[in-house]
This record gives C-alpha cells, structure tokens and sequence, in this order.
C-alpha cells in the first residue's frame, strides 16, 4: 500500500473505532502493521539528506587540507596520511554496522563516506609512488571495490554513485579506442539490489532515486557503448528503449505522483522527445547496411552487440506492446508503438527517400497528438487534453520554420492553433460544469 493511502487509512481509524467497527487493539494493530505514514518517512528523509551531505562535504574538506600540504611532505607521511581517510571511513561504518545499522542515515551516509575514501586512497597511493595508470582502470577499481557497501549497508546513494561510475568508465574506455560491453556486466552486478528495494517498497525513496537513476544511466550508456558499425541503428535501439521504458512503468501505482513513477516519467518523455527529432530528414540519411563501417576505428566483434542490444529493445518492446493491447489500453499502446515505427521507418530509409519515412513519422506524431486530445476531452481531464494539443502545436511550430511559408500563413496557423487550445479547454469545462450539476 502506498504511503498516501497508508495515512488515508489512519485517519479513518478513529472514526471506525468511535462506530464500533473497529476496537483499540485492531487499530494499534494495523498502525505496527503498515508502519510510519508519510510525516514520519517525511523525517527519516531529511536526515537521511543531511547524513549524505554531510558525508560527501566532509570527504571534500580533506581532501582540499590534503592537496593544500601534499607537495610539501615527505613520502612516508604522504603513505600514512593516504589512508586515513580510508581508516575514518571503515571505523564509522563499522560503527554504523555495529550500533546504527536501523538508521537509514547512518547507512546512507557512512557508506557514501567511506566509498569517497577508497577513491581518495587510490588515488593519493597512485599519485605518490607513480603508479602507471589511466583514468578508466582508476575508475573500475574504485567501483568494483565500493560495491560491497551498496549491498553490506543497503545504501542506495552508493548504489546511484557506482552507476554513474560504470557509466563514466565507459565513456573513458570507448574515447581511449576500447569499447565498453563490460559495462553491462558491472550494470547487472547492481541489479538484484535495485529489484530488492523495488520489491521492498516501490515507493520509498530508496527504489524511487535508484530507478530514475538507472533510466538516466541506461539512456547515456547505450549511447555510449554502441560500436555504430551499422550507422542509424541507434534510432530503433533509442526508441525501443524509450517504448520498453514507458510500458514497463504502465504498472498500477495507485495514483502516484510522476516523480514516483520514473520508468513511466522518462519513457513518456523520450518517446515525445525522440519522436520530434525523428520529424526531420537528416537522421534518415546514409543509414543501413549500404553504409556499413568496416574502417579501423571501428570494432566489428563488438558491433555484433549492438544488434543484440536493438534486437532486444524490439523484442521486449514488442512484447509488453501485446499484453498492453490484450487489455484494451489503446492509448498506452499509441505511445508505446514508437518502436514498431521507428523499425519500420528504419528499413525503409535503406530503399526510399528519407523524406517518405520523415511524412510517416509527422504523421505518427500527429496522430498522438490528435488521440491525446479526444483522451483527454473523454476522460474529462485538462493536463491530458492541453498536453495533446501542445503536441500538434509543437509539430506546427517546427514544421512552419523548416519550411518556407508565408508570414500570413503561419500566422494564422498559429491563430487556429490558440483558438483550438482555447475551445478544448472550454468544451472541456462545460462537460465538468454538467457533471458537477448532476
């Protein structure tokens, strides 16, 4: 049960206890039961912010002193003061294991804490002793070290600190000529303990920061860790991950603000996002197997990975598209179908002019925009209907400055344009005013 309806419910218990429903004892129960409400975690939140904060301030402060004096001292002091940041930071997590392992804060902080020393430690040892090293392997070691502590404490801010870790050793592996599949090794090592806290409670803030992290991260690292062997694949790879994304966050939430719902969130902005920019002609140039990369900057070995990864996307795509439709969520799936036809615009673009695949998808996106509308007018709400409208008024916008037309054409276009958001608002209020009536 979510925390809203948590607190719904222990308000209601005392009217139920006044009508004899419910005795004292059902309600102490059911409060032991479900726990804090939402004022409660509201607390543990703010400490928990505070704890991290003060953590990663602290963790800055040395090694600012540290930087300050380092060139002035001898050697050995620069080895033993290396790892007394180290030191500090196992003895308070030890401390946090031992006597605070119930505070989220204490977890969360001490863990971010002593995951900023291990970085700390290398990087002073490496530096004092000239180790030979690049950025890259100095990054995987210090990820690989740190990640214990996301499962020993339970820490999420280690857990989102060690994704964006892989991530940024990517970036670095395929910029110095290497590629970066192991990535999605190290992504997998996380996972089990995303899924724990999901299953936990997927409303805490725990599982909620991780899973907008894991979006962000998955969008940049597949950027990243494609070969591009086959120029243009990255459309169907992009939109069938933003189409997996949106449906798999299609879950009931029970009224869940959007922050809560980021896999839903996130989708439902690439795939409007992705869709605009798959509107012009340039994506859909030199793309296909006509225009493959057999150059030496390129690893074909690794490119056969990047059609697994698009295979995948699809194919997961495809199938959560099915169960959508077997439920009769049309407009779910309306959204959800980038992928079909982003693939299809795809093959395509290798055996007709591009400007035939661009008239398709402004034709998808202005199909979207014109259901979002009829949605929202149905089901009487006002976000949905403006959204649809902003849609095709967005479309009109970037279609009238991409091509040439008249000043007095496009004035007017925008004139029908205001007056279409004005009437759907208006019609939209009238059918509130006569069911309020009713």
């Amino acid at each position: 049960m979510s925390r809203k309806n948590i607190k719904w419910l222990y308000e209601e218990i005392p009217g139920l206890i006044s009508k004899g429903i419910l005795t004292e004892e059902d309600g102490e129960r059911l409060r032991s039961f479900y726990g804090e409400a939402e004022g409660g975690n509201g607390l543990k939140t703010v400490l928990t912010v505070f704890g991290i904060l003060g953590a990663i301030l602290i963790g800055a402060g040395i090694i600012l002193i540290l930087a300050k004096n380092w060139s002035e001292m001898p050697r050995g002091v620069r080895t033993v003061v290396s790892f007394i940041p180290l030191l500090s930071g196992q003895g308070l997590a030890l401390y946090t294991y031992m006597k605070r392992s119930e505070s989220i804060a204490w977890r969360e902080g001490s863990a971010s804490f002593l995951m900023i020393s291990i970085g700390t430690a290398i990087s002073l040892i490496g530096q004092t002793y000239n180790i030979p090293g690049d950025f890259d392997g100095f990054v995987l070691t210090w990820m690989l070290l740190a990640l214990p502590l996301v499962y020993l404490f339970g820490a999420a801010i280690p857990g989102i600190f060690y994704m964006v870790g892989i991530t940024a050793w990517a970036a670095a592996a395929q910029g110095n000529n290497g590629n970066a599949l192991l990535f999605w090794v190290l992504l997998v090592l996380v996972v089990p303990f995303i899924y724990g806290k999901v299953r936990e409670d997927i409303y805490s803030n725990s599982a909620v920061f991780l899973r907008w992290a894991l979006a962000g991260v998955l969008c940049a690292a597949i950027g990243i860790s494609l070969e591009k062997v086959l120029p243009g694949l990255w459309i169907v790879v992009y939109s069938g991950y933003f189409s997996t994304l949106y449906l798999t966050g299609l879950q009931k939430h029970d009224e869940a603000a959007w922050w809560q719902q980021p896999f839903k969130t996130v989708g439902a902005l690439g795939i409007l996002i992705f869709s605009f920019l798959l509107t012009y002609e340039w994506p859909w140039k030199n793309i296909g197997w006509n225009y493959y990369r057999h150059s030496e900057g390129f690893n074909e070995a690794a490119g056969y990975f990047d059609l697994i990864i698009a295979a995948a996307v699809i194919l997961i795509a495809l199938s959560m598209l099915y169960k959508i439709l077997k439920r009769k969520d049309y407009f779910s799936a309306a959204y959800g179908s980038l992928a079909v036809v982003s693939t299809i615009g795809f093959v395509l673009a290798q055996y007709t002019d591009p400007v035939a695949v661009t008239i398709i998808l402004n034709l998808y996106l202005f199909g979207l925009g014109i259901y979002t509308v009829v949605k929202g007018i149905g089901d009487m709400k006002l976000g949905t209907t403006n959204g649809g409208m902003l849609i095709i008024a967005l479309l009109a916008v970037i279609r009238f400055f991409d091509y040439d037309i008249e000043y007095l054409v496009r004035g007017i276009a925008f004139i029908l344009a205001g007056a279409g958001f004005l009437a759907c608002n208006v019609v939209l209020l009238r059918k509130r005013g006569k069911k309020n009536e009713k």
